[in-house]
């Protein structure tokens, strides 16, 4: 028997979030397995989605190959930010760094047809 896994998706804008509750997911969107990176890297408007765990490389995100459709979302949230201190070069350097690192491993691209 599968077992699943939430991996969570953001998005910054309110629209973008209701288009992806009415269509779903685009080919090639991004998903963390930490809420904090989906928050910082994507945006406060976040969803909780539903994969099968086996299909989720050991990565701190993924890519889907493939369109996924609204009826995986378990969730959608909206996180009001206060940040006290943001470093944004040390930000962008990270966030650069792990797009190097997730290239290397040939962008570990999930296929979801099963």
């Amino acid at each position: 028997m599968d077992s699943f896994i939430f991996l969570y998706h953001g998005t910054k804008f309110k629209y973008t979030a209701n288009r992806i509750l009415k269509e779903g997911f685009q080919a090639r969107s991004y998903f963390a397995k930490d809420l904090g990176d989906a928050i910082e890297f994507g945006g406060k408007y976040v969803f909780m989605v539903v994969f099968i765990e086996s299909d989720i490389p050991d990565n701190w995100q993924v890519i889907c190959a493939n369109p996924i459709s609204a009826d995986r979302i378990m969730n959608l949230s909206l996180f009001k930010e206060n940040k006290i201190y943001k470093n944004e070069s040390l930000r962008k350097k990270v966030f650069a760094n792990s797009l190097e690192f997730s290239d290397n491993l040939a962008y570990q691209f999930i296929e979801n047809n099963k």
